[in-house]
């Protein structure tokens, strides 16, 4: 079930939702954060297993930034200026704002969806679909966490300790994949 305003807010007023920022219709509006980070200005091979090969990937992370020129097909990663705290009986979807997707501009590629248990600053996939060059500033709204609560079966179970702890922390924004899925001995060559 999707929460609305009334539900937001008392969610927030119970502590079972955490969130910094404000409440905009049915959903939490998200602002463009503190840190900004994108690829590497060279082409490279990159071994998602690799952690030093992700991270060779991406340029040198920009803090207290101002304003950042995003070019066509360009994909930033920035920050979101809110903290967000979702408890075991709720989950989120992000999705990015009209009035910023009709410029052209998406807040994620694809990775859209938050876990239960989720507590930290989110990293947004900027992406320019448009053919033209788009001026993104820090503060500026850009996309929106629609939260919704889950069935009441198995819920009992405390899943803070599974949670993914190498996201949500507003100055970590690349790939942690070398983290999540460690690579196996059959998958070497």
């Amino acid at each position: 079930m999707m929460l609305l305003k009334e539900d937001l807010e008392l969610s927030l007023h119970q502590g079972y939702i955490q969130f910094s920022g404000e409440i905009r219709k049915d959903s939490f509006l998200l602002t463009l954060g503190e840190y900004t980070q994108s690829f590497g200005e060279y082409q490279t091979v990159v071994d998602p297993y690799d952690m030093n090969s992700v991270r060779n990937a991406y340029g040198e992370i920009q803090h207290h930034w101002k304003q950042i020129e995003i070019k066509p097909h360009q994909l930033v990663l920035v920050s979101t200026q809110e903290f967000l705290g979702l408890d075991n009986r709720h989950f989120a979807l992000i999705s990015t704002l009209s009035h910023v997707a009709r410029l052209g501009l998406m807040a994620h590629t694809s990775s859209f969806f938050v876990d239960r248990g989720y507590k930290g600053y989110l990293t947004l996939e900027v992406i320019n679909l448009s053919p033209h060059i788009i001026l993104l500033r820090q503060n500026m709204p850009f996309a929106k966490v629609v939260i919704f609560e889950c069935g009441k079966q198995n819920l009992d179970e405390d899943i803070s300790s599974k949670g993914h702890h190498h996201y949500g922390k507003p100055d970590e924004l690349i790939s942690q994949f070398w983290r999540e899925f460690p690579k196996n001995l059959e998958m070497e060559d």
